[in-house]
């Protein structure tokens, strides 16, 4: 996974379409300030709360690539070090959908007023 400043993935920092000033294009500057504070918190939010997630993904995806390079890879490892990426990737989709909830009921908030 590619983390950072060009990730096109729903709740990282991304900066939206090349050539775009934000990121939420479309419908950004129909957003009040406080509507778009309270985006730009909950995503900052997110992101803080998930970076030992991500990083824990990051460092074994790390090892099991070690291990897979190796001339002899021991099955087991590598079958437990993905079994762990993908448990540690499941808690963080979890907290994404929770995530991607509570921003559409932010802009739902500003919809209704």
């Amino acid at each position: 996974m590619k983390y950072g400043r060009d990730m096109m993935r729903y709740g990282f920092h991304e900066m939206g379409m090349p050539g775009g000033t934000n990121k939420y294009p479309g419908y950004y500057n129909n957003l009040s300030d406080a509507t778009r504070n309270k985006l730009i918190a909950e995503q900052e939010s997110f992101i803080k709360a998930t970076e030992d997630l991500r990083q824990t993904v990051y460092e074994k995806e790390l090892y099991l690539k070690a291990e897979l390079v190796k001339k002899a890879p021991d099955t087991a490892i590598a079958l437990s070090l993905q079994k762990n990426i993908s448990e540690v990737r499941g808690e963080f989709e979890q907290q994404m959908i929770e995530h991607i909830i509570r921003m559409k009921k932010i802009n739902q908030e500003a919809e209704r007023k």
